[in-house]
């Protein structure tokens, strides 16, 4: 074989292997995984957590010697009798620097712990949010399996329907049959093919919103992996009933209003202790120059060196009231956050009790909807056979069919919302995005 058809056939290999990459189904799992990674929303609470960063280091510069330099020319029009300088001297220049130290700064610590809980309180808000985006995004992937499923199905029942309709043109050619009950057949097929339209539409509109929140572009196909079979319930049953032993309101949303609550309440502290003097230790440094006329480089008595130091005492004592109404907007964001706490928390309760409910009623569902297709099958065969013999009507046969079609849609939209209620439960309960390793 030559180098050429070497190179060729590799190139021809690795194209294969890309298409086949490209086009692996996309797993529930991988579904959870991708939209945490590439969702555009969760930018904000990204985004959110940097300011918190940003504003910590802020509150924390308070704490630290501020430095300030200056500079100045000053030219007087009219002067005091005495002058501390010449009284017939006109021009002033001068640069200089001065540090400021806090010694006392009550309200600048609260407002400090305040900005270290609003970083918890971003990173709480960001895991909420990615547990929020993660469990809409498997309710949406599972509702498109459910779709294509029963697209499935449906194909199904107008393959049957179609041997049915091939049964009846052979009796009504044989005479043991009526044309109207060929054409009975060939207007339920039609009401099928038309489900399926619909169904089909359906699952269109379902995986391009999945694209969206996928970042996905909207030429580019999107697989998904068949669903699980549950065939033993026995894990799901054994997971419901670990549930019940944990502490429901111990969750993200919970703790995210907890953070926030020490949060407001060092800021309500801060706003109570900026009544207090603040007291700081400062010094300055100034080059001086005077003279008659102006002069940056050569002033007509030189430069002289100004050094001094000491401490300084600052209080407010009339601000418009601003201290006042701040200290009270802190006391009822203080309150506002603890309703907002207590009702999060039977919230949470809740909503975990009711996703426990409905996981169990899912679970119901589905070994009914087993036993519900099993009889189902068994019907549908016995109608067929006696429909071949003539026995039955083309009415009966189509009923049958119908409630076989139904059977076959709930057993599989009964396992998929054991996945959708397990999901729920999970996310409930924090352990969602533990489950997709985040």
């Amino acid at each position: 074989m030559t180098s050429i058809a070497k190179k060729s056939l590799g190139l021809v290999a690795l194209f294969i292997c890309g298409v086949i990459a490209q086009e692996a189904p996309l797993t529930l799992q991988a579904c959870m995984q991708r939209v945490l990674a590439e969702n555009r929303d969760l930018a904000n609470a990204k985004m959110n957590k940097d300011i918190a960063q940003e504003s910590y280091r802020a509150a924390r510069g308070h704490l630290l010697p501020q430095v300030n330099t200056n500079a100045f020319v000053q030219k007087y029009f009219a002067q005091p009798p005495v002058n501390p300088y010449n009284p017939t001297f006109k021009y002033v220049t001068s640069i200089g620097a001065d540090v400021s130290i806090p010694i006392i700064a009550p309200a600048a610590w609260p407002a400090l712990a305040s900005a270290k809980e609003d970083i918890q309180t971003a990173n709480l808000t960001e895991q909420d949010a990615q547990n929020q985006m993660a469990q809409g995004a498997a309710s949406l992937f599972i509702a498109i399996q459910s779709l294509q499923q029963q697209l499935v199905i449906v194909d199904l029942s107008l393959r049957q329907m179609d041997e049915l309709i091939a049964q009846a043109k052979v009796r009504e050619a044989g005479g043991a049959g009526r044309h109207i009950d060929t054409e009975r057949l060939q207007v339920n097929r039609e009401g099928i093919e038309k489900q399926r339209r619909a169904l089909d539409l359906q699952n269109r509109n379902l995986i391009s919103q999945l694209k969206l929140a996928l970042n996905t572009p909207a030429n580019q196909s999107l697989v998904l992996a068949q669903p699980d079979t549950i065939a033993d319930t026995a894990a799901v049953i054994a997971m419901l009933a670990e549930s019940k032993t944990k502490n429901c309101s111990d969750v993200i949303s919970v703790k995210r209003l907890e953070s926030s609550l020490a949060s407001q309440e060092s800021k309500a502290k801060a706003a109570d202790l900026a009544r207090w003097p603040m007291l700081f230790a400062y010094g300055a440094w100034s080059n001086q120059g005077v003279g008659n006329s102006f002069s940056l480089t050569n002033p007509e008595q030189g430069y002289f060196n100004t050094v001094y130091a000491g401490v300084q005492l600052r209080f407010s004592v009339l601000d418009g009231g601003q201290t006042s109404v701040q200290a009270n907007q802190a006391s009822l964001a203080v309150k506002m956050t603890r309703n907002q706490l207590d009702y999060a928390k039977e919230h949470a309760q809740s909503e975990c009790e009711d996703a426990q409910h409905s996981l169990t009623s899912a679970l119901e569902d589905l070994w009914s909807a087993e036993t519900n297709l099993q009889l189902s099958l068994h019907v549908f065969e016995l109608m067929r056979v006696q429909y071949e013999a003539g026995v039955v009507s083309t009415t009966d046969v189509m009923d049958v069919e119908r409630s076989l079609r139904e059977a076959r849609i709930q057993k599989v939209n009964a396992q998929l919302a054991v996945s959708k209620n397990q999901i729920g439960l999970e996310a409930a309960q924090d352990a969602l995005l533990a489950r997709i390793g985040k």
